[in-house]
């Protein structure tokens, strides 16, 4: 797969970046890095680039940070509704196979009854 070159404008500098995403991708992201760093600018105008660098990156790290929470925690209750579902599918066979026993066990039952009305008719 070859690599899209794009260029892109963080803090008004241009940054030529090779990547296997798409431009649209990259852009985005950069749109994203660009405008952490315009609020921070904008909170501290004398902030140096690296402090501002600094904190782009602990907020992107934080962000990081939590989304793998968020994505652990939506895949172990992805786990426990599977694990759910399953045993929901177990006990709705067996319930099946218990109702399935009720109704052969009705017909048998039904069908003594018919043989008793049918002798008791008789005699």
């Amino acid at each position: 797969m070859s690599k899209n070159k794009t260029d892109v404008y963080i803090c008004n500098k241009k940054y030529t970046l090779e990547s296997d995403e798409s431009s649209e991708f990259i852009m985005g992201v950069a749109r994203v890095v660009d405008k952490k760093y315009q609020e921070i600018f904008g909170n501290d105008e004398g902030i140096s680039l690296l402090d501002a660098a600094v904190l782009v990156s602990l907020e992107s790290a934080s962000e990081n940070v939590k989304m793998a929470k968020t994505i652990d925690s939506m895949r172990n209750q992805t786990k426990l509704s599977a694990d759910e579902s399953r045993e929901l599918k177990s006990k709705v066979a067996s319930l099946s196979k218990q109702l399935e026993e009720a109704v052969d066990k009705n017909k048998k039952l039904q069908a003594e009854i018919d043989i008793y009305r049918l002798k008791s008719s008789i005699i």
